[in-house]
């Protein structure tokens, strides 16, 4: 199909004012640079060729370290009809595909279009409602394309023409390579412009086709970070929409992120401001409240988690809940009906079914069995300053509350820790543990004495 894929990633993007270059720039959760890898090989290319600049191969080959990708360096921004000159030098059979590093949105379907239609030089083009800033594709009477002209360089009359070039394009080795040694920088940016191929294609007799799309979501290029966000903005809505039309409730779809790989089962209701980091994977009629973040998170069916919620590699098994303001942190499951609730921590946590820490508490490297009470403000001593310990609570226990357990402990079925207890052995089957001060009421010494009247005065 294709022999040669050239992601062209050498701009500094000075315009988004940062350290990072372009390429390097994050987009809807992942660096450009990987969504553009990721693209081509979807497309399985024999090679794939990455054109960078003389400073940024080390931060791309940190973001992308793949054996496959073969990297050329070009020596001096001038235009993207020299970086793919830079590229072609080194490639000397076979057919090209080039791709821009800016252009996230680009699908595999689009590329495969491209590839599958006739022509000697084949170009993917786009209809756009603000053509602003692209260059235009020029047809004759016959809707031949005959050349593509840059935005500073049209005509009047020329300006309202809205089918654009993308800036992809595909063609043979030898043909570009011919047709790139004619480029020249005779234009009002004083650069080597790949759109000028086409018009020495032309030139040449080259039969030059075109796909076009009907829409241009997903060919802008992105040049500012305010380009960036606009852009992300668009890709966190079109998915917010394709979950809606599955079946699934999101109360404010602009108000909606996710990133990554996300499925989401039909009677789910996802609340305002609540971010999604794939993979993850939500069941049906799940409910997920406002200002919620799931990173790598996996919700059996009927599952909650309630407002102002962070869960990271959690599972939560079928009428689980966390919530609100719920920690979960990597390594917790929640069995069927078992509670995590306000102001709980928990990490590296097996909670059974129909389990509950509803109220303030620490639970970390624990296992919990089945119905099973932790009280409000109970802490899980794990870590000893050199290493982490296990706890083991078995079924039906009941720990008081402003409990500590102090690692590594095991408590059997059916125990009952008393409020205020530090744990620091087993305890066996059922088994009453305290382990607090005794209390003593004394008479209140006279200089603490306050009468009944000056104490409803205070």
């Amino acid at each position: 199909m294709v022999d040669h894929i050239i992601i062209l990633a050498a701009g500094y993007g000075r315009r988004m004012r940062s350290k990072k270059s372009k390429a390097a720039q994050v987009f809807a959760g992942k660096p450009m640079i990987n969504w553009a890898y990721d693209l081509a090989k979807s497309c399985q290319p024999k090679f794939i060729h990455v054109v960078h600049n003389k400073d940024n191969q080390k931060e791309l080959v940190r973001l992308v370290p793949f054996p496959d990708i073969m990297w050329i360096k070009q020596e001096k921004i001038c235009g993207t009809g020299d970086a793919l000159r830079s590229a072609i030098e080194h490639i000397y059979e076979g057919q090209v595909l080039v791709l821009f590093v800016d252009m996230p949105l680009i699908e595999t379907s689009q590329l495969n279009a491209l590839l599958h239609c006739d022509g000697d030089i084949k170009l993917l083009t786009a209809m756009s409602q603000n053509p602003k800033g692209y260059g235009r594709i020029i047809r004759d009477h016959n809707e031949v394309v005959q050349s593509i002209v840059e935005e500073l360089d049209l005509s009047p009359d020329q300006h309202a023409i809205q089918e654009v070039f993308t800036g992809i394009l595909s063609a043979p080795v030898a043909l570009l390579k011919k047709l790139l040694a004619k480029l020249d920088n005779n234009n009002q940016q004083k650069e080597f412009l790949l759109t000028d191929i086409v018009k020495y294609a032309k030139e040449e007799k080259q039969a030059v086709n075109a796909v076009k799309l009907d829409h241009d979501y997903g060919i802008s290029g992105v040049n500012t970070i305010r380009q960036l966000v606009e852009l992300e903005k668009q890709y966190y809505l079109q998915r917010a929409y394709q979950f809606l039309d599955s079946g699934v409730r999101i109360a404010d779809p602009e108000r909606f992120v996710c990133t990554g790989d996300i499925e989401i089962g039909h009677d789910t209701v996802i609340e305002p401001n609540v971010t999604l980091v794939g993979p993850c994977q939500i069941g049906h009629g799940c409910y997920v409240g406002q200002n919620s973040r799931l990173d790598n998170v996996q919700l059996g069916d009927y599952a909650s988690v309630h407002p102002y919620s962070f869960l990271k590699q959690t599972y939560l098994a079928a009428n689980a809940s966390v919530g609100p303001f719920g920690y979960c942190r990597e390594g917790t499951v929640l069995a069927d009906h078992a509670e995590v609730g306000a102001f709980v921590e928990t990490k590296q946590a097996y909670i059974g079914h129909n389990s509950k820490a509803k109220h303030l508490s620490y639970l970390g490297d624990i296992d919990i069995g089945r119905h099973v009470n932790i009280g409000a403000g109970t802490i899980v001593c794990n870590y000893d300053g050199q290493k982490k310990h296990k706890t083991i609570i078995g079924n039906h226990v009941f720990v008081g509350s402003d409990s500590q357990l102090i690692a590594p402990v095991n408590l059997k079925d059916y125990t009952f820790v008393a409020a205020g207890t530090c744990v620091t052995e087993d305890v066996p089957e059922n088994t009453l543990a305290i382990g607090r001060s005794r209390q003593t009421n004394r008479k209140k010494p006279t200089h603490f004495s306050k009468s009944h009247t000056e104490i409803e005065n205070l």
